[in-house]
């Protein structure tokens, strides 16, 4: 059986480091207002590392997709081609690596996906009932 979203936000930001803190409080006010408090600090931590990524990794702009789906939230963050740079570049190995890392070790899942134009999304789950500690 296939599930529904019930609920989705995006928002699209510019390629500078103000976007980052930006993205935090977009998806903080989204969650809060979703009364899903559990996930504001795992899913604002992810976000910022998925928005820092595209800033600093891409240097386009990028887009920051909030949403819900069964037992699910989801973030994704989808950036564009490089300005100027040659598809297939991007923020140095060791850097990326470790973003992925606390995006693997705060969400539920995770994986990246190019979009066949030069940029790529990265999203991320997370489980909308609390787990117990």
């Amino acid at each position: 059986m296939e599930e529904c979203e019930r609920w989705r936000h995006e928002a699209t930001f510019p390629a500078e480091p103000a976007s980052v803190s930006r993205a935090r409080a977009f998806v903080c006010r989204n969650l809060l207002h979703q009364r899903l408090w559990h996930l504001v600090d795992p899913v604002r931590v992810v976000a910022s590392e998925l928005a820092t990524t595209a800033v600093t990794g891409a240097g386009s702009s990028f887009t920051i997709t909030l949403w819900e789906t069964g037992s699910r939230v989801y973030v994704a963050v989808r950036d564009g081609p490089s300005p100027g740079v040659r598809e297939g570049s991007a923020e140095p190995g060791a850097r990326h690596r470790s973003r992925l890392t606390v995006v693997a070790l705060l969400s539920q899942d995770h994986g990246e996906r190019p979009d066949g134009h030069g940029g790529s999304e990265v999203w991320a789950s997370f489980a909308t009932t609390p787990v117990p500690a």
